[in-house]
This record gives structure tokens, C-alpha cells and sequence, in this order.
């Protein structure tokens, strides 16, 4: 009975979750504002990686929470773009909906749709246990994920690839990544003779994170560091 009234809730937060506005693209925007633009929003946007552990066949993760990402609200790329989006604790802030769902060998999928500053986005990911761990030996897994956000003329995309290790000890769960993304971003600006405008990165990503087991939820903290400094806390069940 509580797992279900759990997963009620849940999906009364995807569906506030995925209502939501667009950006506001000033024809002032320039490139390097653009850049910084994809830099802290591409970081909101990234499915927060998680331990490496599979879930097995059977599992199955449904999970709901917040982000952040450290931004200044001052800065002129904001003004240019998310001046009707409010900030929170010196930063960006959205909210998530996720599950993740374990297959044979060790293979996890899944997916996230969320919001970040007004605007829906959606991920997805593909895992794959290289160790699954033991009483004594950690889990080790790779993944792969791909975000993307489309608003009122801003086209932005995020792959990565991370390498992720974790280990349990009783009701809690210690995991650390590190991994490649590459940010892509598209945009229509100038003021006087619009064009269509690229810019695009590639850097190293780190994160940890720590889950802790309250049955029947599982309460999990990220915190990552890749074009922006981003935080995430989720809460969810495990089938």
C-alpha cells in the first residue's frame, strides 16, 4: 500500500514536472553569452549518474527531486535569457522525474524529464556493470547519456560517457565518477541581421554522490562538476 500511494505521487510530479514555459532569447544575446548559456543550463539538464550497482532483471528505480546549478543571476548571459526565471540559493533550480529499469547482463536503462529555470527537458542513459560488487569488492560500471533541451530558439544537446564506482556498507551507498561530455548549443541571434549560431565543448566531468536506504525510499545526494558546479537530491523506490 505504500509503495503504491509512493508511486501516486510520483507521477503527480512528472506531470507537474513536464508543464512548462520557454526561454526568453534577447536579440542582444552574443556567442560567449550563448556559450555560458549552454554551460550552467547544459549542466542542469544531465542525468545525475548514480551508483554503479545494476539493478538486476527484475529492478526497476522510480525517482523524483531537485537540481541546482551555481549561476549568477546578475551576469548579463542571464539577463539575456532567463530573465523571467527566478533563482534559488545563488543558482539555477528545476525539478526531475526519473526511472531506470535493470536487463540481463548487467545493463540498466533508462530515462529523466524535468525543468530547469521554466523549461522541460528530457535524458536517457544506457549502463553496463563491468564489476557488480560483492561483500568486500566495489561495483564499477560505464555509462552512457544523452540530455536535450529545445526552447524559443535554443537547441542544446549533452553526451557523456563516465566511468562510476560504488560500494555499499549496510543503509548506505558512497559513489564517485568521472567521464567526457560534450555540449552542443544552437541559437538564432543579432540583433540586426539574425544567424543561426554554434557553439559546442568538450570537457571532463567528475561527481560523487551518496545514497542512503530508508525503506521503502532511497534518498540519494550528487554532487557534480563539469561546465558548472550542479547538485541534485532525489528520492525513490526500487522494485
Amino acid at each position: 500500500m505504500r509503495k503504491t500511494a509512493i508511486v501516486t505521487v510520483m507521477i503527480l510530479a512528472v506531470a507537474l514536472t513536464v508543464s512548462a514555459g520557454d526561454l526568453d532569447l534577447s536579440p542582444l544575446l552574443t556567442s560567449s553569452e550563448l556559450e555560458q548559456l549552454a554551460d550552467h543550463v547544459g549542466e542542469a539538464i544531465v542525468m545525475p549518474v548514480g551508483p554503479a550497482r545494476p539493478l538486476g532483471i527484475t529492478g526497476f528505480d522510480l525517482r523524483v527531486g531537485g537540481l541546482w546549478v551555481s549561476a549568477d543571476d546578475n551576469a548579463t548571459w542571464w539577463g539575456h535569457s532567463l530573465t523571467g526565471a527566478g533563482s534559488a540559493f545563488g543558482g539555477l533550480n528545476g525539478f526531475t522525474a526519473s526511472f531506470r529499469k535493470g536487463l540481463p547482463m548487467g545493463i540498466d536503462v533508462g530515462g529523466q524529464v524535468g525543468t530547469v529555470a521554466g523549461i522541460s527537458f528530457f535524458s536517457a542513459e544506457l549502463r553496463k556493470a563491468v564489476f557488480d560488487g560483492g561483500l568486500v569488492e566495489p561495483s564499477v560500471g560505464v555509462r552512457g547519456a544523452w540530455s536535450h533541451l529545445d526552447s524559443s530558439g535554443l537547441t542544446l544537446d549533452v553526451t557523456s560517457i563516465d566511468l562510476t564506482v560504488s560500494k555499499r556498507f549496510a543503509f548506505l551507498m558512497p559513489y564517485a565518477s568521472a567521464g567526457l561530455r560534450h555540449t552542443k548549443a544552437e541559437a538564432t541571434l543579432g540583433a540586426g541581421g539574425p544567424s543561426l549560431e554554434t557553439v559546442s565543448k568538450t570537457g571532463i566531468t567528475v561527481a560523487a554522490g551518496l545514497h542512503l536506504t530508508l525503506p521503502p525510499l532511497g534518498v540519494r545526494l550528487e554532487v557534480r562538476r563539469g561546465t558548472a558546479t550542479a547538485a541534485s537530491l532525489t528520492a525513490g523506490i526500487t522494485f
